[in-house]
């Protein structure tokens, strides 16, 4: 279907050239429907992308920040265990140490974990697009 650009007519008609609407522009609203499509799309797209453009960075700054100073604090304590008073002081602080050392492990082989689980889900993701028609 087609649509005079200067009147809004569906179709090509002789009111058209009666109202001297000159230059005459007519446009496929099939295409013109098609590339509106693909613009909602975008913009429906774009906000859902940029939510995470904003949010990794920082969540990602945040936990190398937290990562370094975990580290510092654990081996903070490791190395207070030679100036304790008296063996049974520093055995319950090395098992502590070697708690602390066990929780952090856990918490980095979980988040590891799922980041190798989200870097997976990208790949495939990027895979599938590569893969459907254009």
């Amino acid at each position: 279907m087609f649509q005079c650009m200067d009147c809004g007519d569906k179709m090509l008609s002789c009111r058209c050239a009666w109202r001297n609407h000159h230059p005459h522009q007519v446009i496929d609203l099939e295409v013109a429907e098609v590339k509106k499509l693909g613009k909602v799309t975008r913009e429906t797209i774009i906000p859902q992308i940029e939510a995470y453009n904003v949010c990794f960075p920082e969540l990602q700054s945040d936990l190398i920040k937290n990562f370094n100073e975990c580290q510092k604090k654990i081996l903070s304590r490791t190395d207070q265990l030679g100036y304790l008073n008296g063996f049974a002081e520093a055995k319950e602080q090395q098992k502590a140490c070697i708690a602390f050392g066990e929780r952090f492990e856990t918490i980095c082989e979980k988040y590891l974990g799922e980041l190798r689980s989200f870097n997976t889900g990208i790949e495939k993701l990027i895979d599938v697009i590569n893969e459907s028609p254009k």
